[in-house]
C-alpha cells in the first residue's frame, strides 16, 4: 500500500487519535509536574520566612520601641537587598528601618518583583508582612535560585515532552504500519475470494492476537462458503441428471399424448403419466426449497417448544408399524423409559424422523428389523433409528448427506436423494449432529443434540 493510502487508513487514524491521547495527558501531567514542583519550592521559602518573621517579632517591646527599631536598623544593614529583603515601616508608610525603599505590600505572603533592587526583571522576591505593634513588619527573600531550578526543570520537561512526542510518533507511524500491513493481507485475500479463488486463505501470525482471531474467523468462514459453493455446484451437476430424466420423459409423454390425440385415440392414461412425472418434479423442487428455507433460517425458533423425543418416536412407530409389515419388515421402539426432553420444532423433527423411517422401509429388504430408540449419554438427549439391512459403506456416509447425492448412480429407484439431507439441515438448526455408524448389520443413525438442563425445560 502506498504512504498516501496509509495515512488515510483505519489503522493510521486510530494511531493518531492514541498519539493525541497521549500528548494531552503527556502534557497534563508535564504542567501538573511543573506547577506542583513550583508550589513545593515557594513554600520551602515560606517555610523560612515565617520563623524569620517571628524571631524579629519576638524582639518587639512596647516600652523599648527605639531600641527595637535600632535592632532592625542593624540587621538590615547586615543583609544583601539582592537577595533578603528587610524593612520596617510606621503606620503612615514611612520607613523607620530597612535595606530597601518603601513600597506597597499587602499583609501575609506575597510576590513582588522589588525592581528598586536592581535584579532581573524576570526574578521575584517572596514577601511575608506583618504589623508589629503600630509598624509593619516586611522580611523577604529573592527567588533567584529557586526560578533558575524552575527554568532548568522547564527546559528538561521540555526535552523530555520532544522525545517523547518524537518517539510516540515513531510507534504510532510503526503500529499503524504494522496493522495496516495485516488488514492487507485480509483485503487482498477477500479480493482474490472475490476474483473466484475460493482456496486463497489468510496468513496468520504467530501472535494470536485479536487480529489473527478475527483471520481464523474469516478462514473459517471462506471454508464454509468454499463447501457451500461446491455444494451448489454438485447441487446444479444433480438437479441437471435428476431433472433430465423425467423433463424429457414428460415432453415425451405429452408429445406421445398429442399424436394420440390427434390420430383420436384415448390419451388420459398419458395424461395421467404425464402428471405423475410432474409432481415428481415438484416433490423434488419442494424438497430443495424446504432444506433451502432451514439453512437461511427462514424458519426461525419461535417454533420450538419442549418436546419429549420419547413421545415423537412412540408416534412415528404408531404411523409406520402397518407400512413396515405390508413391506415384510418389522419397526419396533425399545421400551419406553424417563422422558427425554429437548426444546425444538416438533413438525421439522417429525419431518426428520420419517424421512429416517421412509428410507430404511425403501431401501432395506423383507424381513429387515427397524429400531427406533432414545438415550441420554453425558447429557446429550439422542435419537437413534438403526436397521439390519445392507447398510451404507464408511466412505460413502458423508456423501449421502449431501442434497441429491445417491448411492445408486443409475438414478433409475425412486427417491431425489434429499431425505438424509433434510434430516442433516433439522439437525443442524437444533444444534445436533447427525451421526451414521455400522450397526452390524445395517446401519444406524443417530442425532444428538446438544447437552440441556432439564431445569430449564418446562
Amino acid at each position: 500500500m502506498r504512504p498516501a493510502k496509509i495515512y488515510r487508513s483505519a489503522a493510521a487514524k486510530l494511531a493518531a487519535a492514541f498519539f493525541g491521547v497521549f500528548l494531552l495527558l503527556f502534557l497534563i501531567a508535564t504542567v501538573t509536574t511543573y506547577l506542583s514542583l513550583r508550589d513545593e519550592l515557594i513554600e520551602t521559602v515560606d517555610d523560612r520566612l515565617k520563623p524569620e518573621h517571628e524571631i524579629i517579632s519576638a524582639l518587639w517591646n512596647p516600652d523599648a520601641r527605639d531600641s527595637f527599631i535600632e535592632n532592625v536598623r542593624a540587621l538590615a544593614a547586615l543583609s544583601d537587598p539582592k537577595i533578603s529583603v528587610l524593612l520596617l515601616t510606621a503606620s503612615g508608610g514611612s520607613r523607620l528601618a530597612g535595606n530597601v525603599d518603601p513600597f506597597p505590600v499587602k499583609s501575609g505572603f506575597s510576590m513582588d518583583p522589588l525592581t528598586q533592587v536592581k535584579r532581573r526583571e524576570d526574578y521575584s522576591y517572596r514577601l511575608y508582612s506583618r504589623p508589629v505593634g503600630d509598624m509593619q513588619l516586611t522580611i523577604g527573600g529573592s527567588l533567584e535560585d529557586t526560578q533558575e531550578l524552575l527554568e532548568t526543570s522547564l527546559i528538561n520537561l521540555a526535552w523530555t515532552s520532544a522525545l517523547a512526542v518524537f518517539l510516540a510518533i515513531i510507534g504510532s507511524v510503526f503500529l499503524s504500519r504494522k496493522v495496516q500491513r495485516r488488514l492487507s493481507l485480509v483485503s487482498d485475500t477477500m479480493n482474490r475470494v472475490a476474483g473466484g479463488n475460493l482456496d486463497a486463505r489468510i496468513p496468520l501470525s504467530k501472535s494470536a492476537d485479536d487480529l489473527d482471531r478475527l483471520s481464523g474467523t474469516i478462514n473459517d468462514a471462506l471454508d464454509q462458503l468454499k463447501l457451500l459453493v461446491d455444494g451448489m455446484r454438485q447441487v446444479t451437476t444433480d438437479i441437471a441428471h435428476d431433472l433430465k430424466t423425467p423433463l424429457n420423459r414428460l415432453a415425451f409423454t405429452i408429445e406421445d399424448a398429442l399424436q394420440k390425440d390427434a390420430a383420436g385415440e384415448p390419451v388420459s392414461k398419458r395424461l395421467e403419466v404425464a402428471r405423475d412425472e410432474c409432481e415428481n418434479i415438484n416433490r423434488t423442487f419442494e424438497a430443495l426449497l424446504r432444506i433451502a428455507q432451514i439453512e437461511a433460517g427462514a424458519r426461525n425458533k419461535s417454533h420450538f417448544v419442549a418436546l419429549d423425543l420419547t413421545a415423537l418416536i412412540e408416534t412415528i412407530a404408531d404411523i409406520y408399524a402397518d407400512v413396515a409389515t405390508d413391506s415384510g419388515m418389522s419397526l419396533q421402539t425399545e421400551p419406553a423409559g424417563p422422558p427425554v426432553l429437548i426444546v425444538g420444532d416438533e413438525q421439522l423433527l417429525m419431518q426428520m424422523l420419517v424421512n429416517l423411517v421412509e428410507n430404511a422401509i425403501r431401501h432395506c429388504g423383507p424381513d429387515t428389523v427397524i429400531s427406533l430408540a432414545t438415550s441420554v449419554s453425558d447429557d446429550q438427549p439422542q435419537i437413534r433409528i438403526s436397521d439390519t439391512g445392507p447398510g451404507i459403506p464408511e466412505n460413502e456416509r458423508c456423501n449421502v448427506l449431501r442434497r441429491l447425492y445417491r448411492l445408486e448412480k443409475s438414478r433409475t429407484t425412486s427417491g431425489n436423494g434429499l431425505g438424509l439431507a433434510l434430516v442433516k439441515a433439522v439437525a443442524e438448526m437444533h444444534g445436533a449432529r447427525a451421526e451414521l455408524t455400522d450397526n452390524q448389520p445395517g446401519l444406524q443413525v443417530s442425532i444428538v443434540f446438544p447437552a440441556t438442563s432439564g431445569e430449564t425445560i418446562t
